[in-house]
């Protein structure tokens, strides 16, 4: 783990904290912040409040900065979804070749993560890229395994359908090589007498990415008889489909040269024309080609009832919050079956209705028991960058380094996991505790200790060649600074804290920093312990 230097400043906040760590899951206790005392907040007319606002961005975007803030205050909360879900894709471009080594950066992966980095802290496609990160921690591949080149016609496969139709999406991740190659779809070939075809992208692609295990009523809550979940599909119905997937592979085939960024192509010599009965009674003829069988599988699965509220649920879990009611999950599963133009599966509904439900909305005016879900790294990171105004030094794309230097002490890769469950399961419980907390999976110990580091490291910006933040006296903090350290700490509050922060939070925070004469470090030390606060890690 890389360490930092700290200020004599900030080590007895930081020996706090340390001492603590063993116990870092009471942090689940923050989830509720139901004792929270917070600032009222009210949406009138087209306009919402500071912290109507503050909430939605945070849920948009990958952190609220002053301007946004400002901007869905003034345009309203509907009018800024619409804005978002008209943005066009940012496409990331294909992987530079590696010999000659681009200067700024070493490694495939580093440098095709890179662009995508700069694109989420600066870009404008924030809720499309929100959907994305969603959507790649669902359709998981890990690039760990996965030829490096693969990756942006990976991510630009889920940019470009986040805001389109779920069924076109799962075509898409179908015949994607990236795909074909981390879940055994490419060269998944017609088994021969005796052998079944290979089951591991067919498994997934129903359990993971479509309707899960359990029958699901439109609420989201397993169905049961006699006390045992009701199987959604049978062994012979995964087998089934496994043979309705062969016959794919990257053009090149085998070559070392394989193409990482057209579709996958049939090769129907391979593919299996039998007949084969899938979930929903659905049955595919025989003698059919592998792109009609690719169809007609995909169609299935599509159409079966779990996959509005199944979806539903995971979306809402990575956009809002980690445990809605099952009243919420049904709102938008049936906006899912039906956009109310007779349209399955539209992404923008589906997005719409997640975001404007009374329930994510609820918390605009008051801070609500067992909403919102914890941060995860990569979302903390960015949050913090682009709360306190982190500018790159250059346009050079080393400085999004930052990202690729930090994220692994934190236990999150992005596009590197080490399952294809990704970095956390939806399903992930708070110790002792019916609560779902899966972000908390994340949450070790020794991750909680290089976060704290790695906060220090941002606020003093001892990252080298990077995203810099500004909390000198001259910077967009100083003039609340010199004012008084009370409206320093409300300015850092209204963009990290949706002008939430609990009375009793600001008063330790000014009582701490108030002592201290230069104005500088006020402000890091204010920042600083915002940032590091459960009450920050938690979007609620």
């Amino acid at each position: 783990m890389r360490t930092y230097t700290r200020t004599a400043g900030l080590e007895q906040h930081f020996s706090l904290l340390r001492s603590s760590v063993a116990s870092f899951v009471s942090l689940s206790a923050i989830v509720l912040l139901a004792s929270t005392t917070c600032v009222a907040a009210t949406t009138t007319a087209n306009k919402a409040t500071a912290t109507a606002a503050a909430r939605m961005a945070d849920q948009t975007s990958f952190g609220p900065t002053p301007a946004l803030i400002q901007h869905i205050q003034q345009v309203g909360l509907s009018a800024y979804v619409t804005e978002q879900l008209d943005e066009s894709a940012y496409v990331l471009p294909p992987a530079p070749p590696m010999s000659p080594a681009p200067k700024y950066c070493s490694g495939q992966y580093q440098c095709t993560t890179l662009p995508w980095y700069r694109d989420i802290l600066t870009g404008h496609d924030q809720l499309r890229q929100r959907v994305a990160l969603a959507l790649s921690e669902i359709f998981t591949v890990s690039f760990d395994t996965v030829t490096p080149s693969g990756l942006p016609t990976y991510q630009n496969a889920l940019s470009r359908n986040a805001f389109g139709n779920y069924k076109t999406l799962m075509k898409d991740i179908s015949l994607n090589p990236a795909m074909g190659e981390f879940l055994n779809m490419a060269w998944n070939f017609k088994p021969t007498v005796g052998n079944i075809a290979d089951e591991n992208y067919a498994r997934e692609l129903m359990q993971l990415m479509s309707v899960g295990t359990c029958r699901l009523n439109i609420e989201g809550i397993c169905q049961t008889y006699g006390g045992a979940p009701i199987p959604v599909y049978n062994e012979n119905q995964v087998q089934a489909l496994a043979r309705a997937l062969t016959g794919w592979q990257p053009v090149f085939g085998r070559d070392a040269y394989a193409d990482m960024v057209d579709p996958m192509i049939a090769i129907e010599a391979k593919h299996d024309a039998d007949p084969k009965a899938l979930i929903n009674n659905v049955t595919l003829p025989a003698g059919q080609t592998a792109e009609e069988d690719l169809d007609g599988a995909i169609s299935a699965i599509f159409m079966d009832n779990n996959v509005a509220p199944f979806v539903s649920k995971l979306l809402i879990q990575h956009l809002v919050s980690s445990n809605p009611s099952p009243e919420y999950v049904a709102r938008v599963a049936t906006v899912f079956e039906n956009d109310g133009k007779g349209v399955r599966g539209d992404m923008k509904a589906v997005i719409r209705a997640i975001l404007l439900d009374d329930e994510a909305r609820a918390g605009d005016t008051k801070a609500q028991p067992n909403a919102g879900h914890l941060r995860e790294p990569i979302l903390w990171m960015t949050g913090v960058l682009r709360g306190l105004n982190g500018v790159p030094n250059s346009s050079d794309l080393a400085d999004f380094n930052i990202m690729s230097q930090a994220l692994p002490n934190l236990g999150q890769v992005v596009f590197r996991p080490t399952t294809v469950f990704s970095f956390y399961s939806p399903t992930f419980a708070l110790p002792a505790s019916d609560t779902l907390g899966p972000e908390f999976q994340l949450e070790t110990s020794s991750h909680v200790i290089s976060q704290l580091s790695i906060s220090n490291a941002i606020v003093y910006n001892q990252f080298s060649s990077s995203v810099k933040v500004d909390l000198t006296t001259d910077g967009p903090f100083g003039k609340a600074a010199t004012s008084s350290p009370g409206a320093l700490v409300d300015q850092l509050g209204s963009i990290l804290l949706h002008s939430q922060m609990p009375a009793p939070m600001k008063t330790a925070i000014v009582s701490f920093i108030t002592p201290m004469k230069k104005v500088n470090d006020q402000i890091a030390n204010a920042a600083y312990l915002v940032i590091t606060s459960p009450q920050y890690k938690i979007v609620n």
